[in-house]
């Protein structure tokens, strides 16, 4: 210290030498008080430089940890997308099938209707015309016609209406056999 309280670093060396033919010591000192300064400021600053690196680094793997989990539940939710993607795909391929099947039903189910209705229709309009020159025995005939042929429709409604009745009951089971399974 000097004599201001100053704190004053020094750099001592020294040699042996020989002055006026003794043996001597030459003693130097030099200030290398800012060097030291220096030296501290750039000690301390790599002390904070290396904290900052590891609440970086710890940030860094934080994030990434964090990353990772998010990727796994996104891999998660895409394989579920998939899974649904897949059941839609059944469930339209499904309902297409169903959609023909009713298609050709109703196809099937006009023709099958328009024999009978043609027969009633034929049937009614002959009595109609010929009325007043008909046996009772020809009206007979013609009246049973119309009731067989009315039978026939009423049997193709019941089926029909059975068909219909069946499909609903399908579709409860299979909307509550989801719900106890899924």
């Amino acid at each position: 210290r000097v004599k201001n309280g100053k704190l004053l670093y020094v750099e001592i060396s020294s040699h042996d030498i020989i002055f006026d033919g003794k043996k001597a010591e030459l003693v130097l000192a030099y200030n290398v008080t800012d060097k030291v300064i220096q030296d501290q400021k750039v000690l301390f600053l790599n002390q904070e430089l290396e904290r900052k690196v590891m609440e970086r680094t710890n940030d860094l793997l934080q994030l990434n940890k964090r990353l990772v989990d998010q990727n796994r539940i996104i891999k998660s939710a895409n394989l579920e997308l998939f899974a649904v993607s897949n059941d839609l795909k059944e469930a339209n391929q499904k309902i297409q099938e169903h959609s023909d099947m009713k298609n050709r039903f109703v196809s099937m189910a006009t023709h099958e209707f328009r024999t009978p209705l043609a027969n009633i229709s034929s049937s009614a309009t002959f009595i109609k015309r010929f009325y007043s020159r008909l046996q009772p025995q020809d009206i007979l005939e013609r009246t049973q016609t119309i009731e067989r042929h009315v039978a026939i429709m009423l049997s193709l409604l019941d089926d029909m209406l059975t068909i219909g009745k069946a499909d609903a009951v399908k579709l409860t089971l299979s909307h509550f056999d989801r719900y106890i399974t899924g």
